[in-house]
């Protein structure tokens, strides 16, 4: 068991950038009196050890859970079971809902909890209110300000990653001959050039038409550029004709970065 008092903060890999800011922040304004459980830290999770055992010491030894609740989280088996964890010991829990999910938007059981929005910049204080009190300590005073700025540079990051995600899962869905183009070609992007192309020829018309609009989606965010064109009409099996041309796709750095983790 810890020697210290211990905070867990429960959130996915995806969202590990914003809990890290409320580790950081907790740690400098507790002065070690505390230690902060963060499943995706090296800090919380030692090197070689069996991570879900590290987890469930963390959840049966933390006096307070911090959940990072999104629209994608909630859907998260993880986030479910460690909020069920906490429930279950009759710990606090504090939801706080971020990139767009109100509390309203919370499911059972975790709606019951007494969460808010990130935005609320007000509430953070209160956050550290309720960590002081598990303490007994006199809580900190904190530059709420700073925090809600890192807090809401993370949200317009994340949420636009999250839409290039979805974008580039649909055409992953429709066409997974492109898909596999795009799997053959991401790890020969260098960093040099702001975007990146991949050129595929004799490609179906009728499979562009596919994924046309989903392309749009990205080109209008300016994570892409893209053209059709140098069409041919191929004479197939029993006379049938297919028009083919060539796809270029011209993806920018945070397009390509996102295509790295679903790759």
């Amino acid at each position: 068991m810890t020697e210290k008092p211990q905070i867990f903060l429960s959130h996915i890999t995806e969202e590990r950038e914003l809990a890290l800011i409320f580790k950081i922040e907790i740690e400098k304004k507790f002065l070690g009196t505390l230690d902060v459980f963060l499943s995706s830290d090296s800090g919380s999770v030692s090197l070689g050890n069996y991570w879900l055992d590290n987890i469930t010491a963390g959840l049966r030894e933390c006096i307070l859970m911090i959940v990072f609740c999104s629209s994608y989280s909630i859907q998260r088996s993880w986030i479910n079971f460690e909020c069920g964890a906490g429930w279950g010991r009759g710990i606090d829990i504090i939801p706080i809902c971020h990139s767009g999910l109100r509390p309203v938007d919370l499911p059972l059981p975790i709606s019951l909890l007494q969460g808010f929005s990130i935005d609320q910049t007000v509430k953070l204080q209160e956050v550290f209110d309720a960590i002081a009190k598990k303490l007994k300590l006199n809580p900190p005073q904190m530059d709420t300000q700073l925090i809600s700025d890192q807090c809401n540079q993370f949200q317009t990051e994340y949420s636009k990653n999250q839409k290039i995600k979805l974008y580039l899962i649909q055409i992953k869905e429709k066409q997974p001959y492109l898909w596999q183009a795009l799997q053959e070609n991401i790890n020969q992007f260098n960093q040099v050039s702001r975007h990146k192309t991949i050129v595929i020829s004799n490609y179906a018309q009728v499979d562009y038409q596919k994924i046309e609009q989903y392309l749009e989606n990205l080109q209008e965010n300016k994570h892409l550029e893209f053209s059709f064109g140098n069409i041919n009409l191929l004479i197939g099996p029993v006379d049938s004709k297919v028009t083919y041309g060539t796809l270029q796709l011209q993806f920018s750095d945070d397009a390509i970065d996102v295509l790295k983790t679903l790759v």
